[in-house]
């Protein structure tokens, strides 16, 4: 399907010096073609191409680079179909695969990155209530966009479209150059696509592509005797290759990774007495302030960092709701808003529809034909979002299985910066994610997504099953 492919390398379509080597069809065992292997020598070439390239690339407009990555998206998509074709038979995926959830959402992800983003952001502040690890605080920051240099893009295989673009295209936008390494079993189809990037008008140097596989590692690697002088400084290749020798570096670093991963569980656990101890404040109902309260705050500190068996018996037994000794909590503190009489009966409302064209109601519990529902779903990327004006919305991301309680417990928290949770960008969501949302009226339901199809953004859809419980009910 494909003559001999060439490197392209500082702006130009160079012979490899390692040779070409077949990539075979997995569907077929057929000869899909020849894909080229870089020596040394051009993948230091490439590099030093890059790197001089970054010099004019950084300082162009934000405009500029969108003008370019929005002309490579108009190419990959004038050619669809051919690159659809070659993507089939490097990876064996479906034809509806390959011109979807692989060339189809390539293209949408320049088109994403063409639009042009603020240099700086600020962010909203974020409110920090005093707990056991310090006081009341009010956090800002200010998001930096800035180019870093030469950026490697090493792609996975099995999409040879959407993985490389979705490093491609935002290391471009944002003006760094980038020396693409693509997997050995589907490289020919990166190839098309730096083919559409110099078709766009990408400068020479600021996208290479050299394709080193058996003859040499990328830039950086353990195995080299040092790193390329083109490399950032600011990441430094490996001194040993991963899982060999035990000796006292490895074992420091493996006390290092313990210390530091106790040091998270018990950040973790202070955070999550704070929040228990948060929603039982707004869940009280007629309870007097000694049945309310648990440990202290140093107290709990204290037999945490003891360490000892009893004291994390009974820190488990107070968190999980168990037989508390003295000062514990019981099951019944643990529940922050609700007691088993008033819990309301759950409503179960399958496979709710949602696209550009329709929302979803609490009132009515359907999808509507009409975006005048309480929730609706947008579309302008392959990433997608909710949206509402009258409910607050939470992914969540433990375990499946959300009930009430956790909702009530989560959404708790959202109530304190209502704006923030009126969007909820669906990038990390996937089938079995879990959603917990709050409306106005009071009522909270689960959504849990069962079908998430994105990759064409003008025909994207989302299909839900939704849980209700009805405040009062």
């Amino acid at each position: 399907m494909s003559d001999d492919q060439r490197l392209f390398i500082g702006g130009s379509w160079v012979e490899p010096d390692g040779g070409h080597y077949e990539v075979i069809d997995p569907a077929t065992e057929e000869v899909v073609g020849a894909a080229p292997e870089a020596s040394r020598e051009q993948v230091h070439a490439a590099a030093a191409a890059a790197r001089e390239a970054f010099r004019s690339w950084s300082r162009t407009s934000p405009e500029e680079r969108a003008a370019v990555l929005g002309r490579a998206a108009d190419a990959i998509r004038r050619d669809l179909v051919a690159h659809a074709e070659l993507a089939q038979a490097e990876t064996g995926a479906t034809t509806a695969t390959a011109r979807g959830m692989q060339v189809g959402v390539g293209a949408a992800r320049f088109r994403r990155y063409a639009r042009v983003e603020p240099v700086e952001e600020p962010l909203p502040p974020q409110v920090n209530e005093a707990g056991p690890f310090g006081g009341a605080a009010v956090l800002g920051a200010l998001a930096v966009r800035r180019p870093v240099g030469v950026v490697t893009c090493i792609t996975s295989y099995n999409n040879p479209w959407a993985n490389p673009a979705g490093k491609i295209a935002p290391a471009l936008a944002t003006g760094n150059t980038v020396v693409v390494k693509p997997a050995p079993q589907d490289p020919l189809s990166v190839y098309r696509m730096a083919g559409a990037l110099e078709a766009a008008g990408v400068p020479p140097g600021v996208v290479n592509d050299p394709t080193p596989v058996h003859t040499l590692p990328l830039l950086g690697h353990p195995h080299q005797q040092a790193p390329h002088p083109q490399q950032n400084p600011w990441a430094p290749p490996p001194t040993q290759p991963t899982g060999r020798g035990e000796g006292p570096d490895r074992r420091r670093r493996a006390r290092l990774v313990t210390a530091v991963a106790t040091a998270g569980a018990l950040l973790l656990a202070g955070a999550t007495w704070t929040a228990l101890e948060a929603g039982n404040r707004l869940g009280d109902r007629g309870k007097s302030p000694s049945s309310a309260s648990g440990p202290s705050a140093s107290s709990r500190s204290t037999g945490r960092a003891s360490g000892t068996e009893t004291d994390a018996d009974t820190d488990a037994e107070a968190e999980t709701g168990g037989t508390a000794g003295a000062g514990g909590r019981t099951s019944q503190d643990v529940d922050p808003l609700a007691t088993a009489s008033d819990r309301p009966r759950p409503e179960a409302h399958a496979q709710q529809w949602l696209d550009a064209k329709t929302s979803l109601s609490f009132k009515e519990p359907i999808s509507r034909e009409d975006r005048k529902g309480d929730i609706r779903f947008n579309c302008k990327d392959p990433s997608c979002e909710l949206e509402s004006d009258t409910s607050l919305l939470v992914m969540m991301f433990a375990e499946p299985g959300t009930t009430l309680d956790m909702c009530r417990l989560i959404l708790s928290g959202a109530e304190k910066n209502k704006s923030r949770h009126r969007v909820l960008p669906l990038a990390a969501a996937a089938a079995g994610t879990e959603i917990c949302v709050k409306h106005s009226s009071g009522d909270i339901a689960l959504l849990v997504v069962q079908v998430k199809s994105t990759a064409l953004p003008d025909i994207a859809f989302l299909t839900l099953d939704m849980t209700i419980w009805r405040e009062g009910s």
